[in-house]
């Protein structure tokens, strides 16, 4: 399973993810010029797009994606702002070509999903994106893409010195994943298979990317990437 990130962060969220044989595109936050690049402007190479939510970051490229006849599926909320878009059922899986696709609802702000993909070579893939925490479990993951957006800790100490107003501490803390949650979900998860994790959406304020890698690598071994 190759994966590319287009983009990351509260500017846009956007990751190429393919098989070998099939590309999938997961959330679209990005100008469509950007996708085109991204693919070499062979964007009728993705065969389907899996939205997580309908916060523009994640849903930008949405019409002209499907302008181009390419399959959009989101929650419904999102297939109620733009016409054409698939409406998912969290928990109800689907098959893009030698793809298995399954959305799962993640606590966020919005409706929003979290992807599982399962290629047909057996590899098996976890997005997770915008979410406060995650209340399942998976086995088998070979890889992990999973918002590591702040540390709890850094946050807090921004908020009481005054850096940072609580209220907006409290909604990043309610509506993002932190490394600490980030690293329960690891190390409540079968991570016996795992290859590569990349750690998605860190705050340039509220992040330490160096140490952030270091702690999932040694808990997991894995490669582990910032994106």
């Amino acid at each position: 399973m190759e994966i590319k990130t287009v983009a990351s962060g509260s500017k846009g969220n956007a990751h190429l993810v393919s098989s070998g044989r099939t590309t999938i595109l997961l959330d679209a936050g990005v100008a469509f010029r950007e996708l085109q690049e991204a693919t070499g402007y062979r964007t009728g190479e993705i065969k389907a797009c899996l939205v997580t939510h309908r916060h523009g970051d994640h849903s930008k490229a949405i019409p002209q994606l499907i302008r181009r006849g390419i399959l959009v599926y989101a929650p419904s909320d999102v297939a109620e702002k733009f016409p054409g878009v698939i409406p998912a059922e969290s928990g109800r899986g689907f098959r893009i070509r030698d793809f298995e696709a399954f959305p799962f609802s993640v606590p966020h702000d919005v409706p929003c999903f979290g992807w599982q993909l399962k290629s047909g070579c057996g590899e098996k893939l976890a997005y997770i994106v915008d979410a406060e925490y995650v209340p399942f479990l998976f086995t088998g993951l070979t890889h992990l893409m999973i918002e590591a957006n702040h540390s709890r800790e850094l946050v807090m100490e921004r908020a009481r010195e005054g850096r940072l107003p609580m209220k907006l501490a409290e909604r990043i803390m309610r509506n993002h994943m932190s490394i600490e949650a980030a690293m329960a979900f690891i190390r409540k998860n079968d991570m016996g298979s795992i290859r590569e994790i990349r750690l998605m959406h860190l705050s340039d304020d509220n992040s330490n990317a160096e140490r952030f890698m270091r702690m999932v690598q040694e808990e997991t071994g894995a490669e582990v990437y910032v994106s």
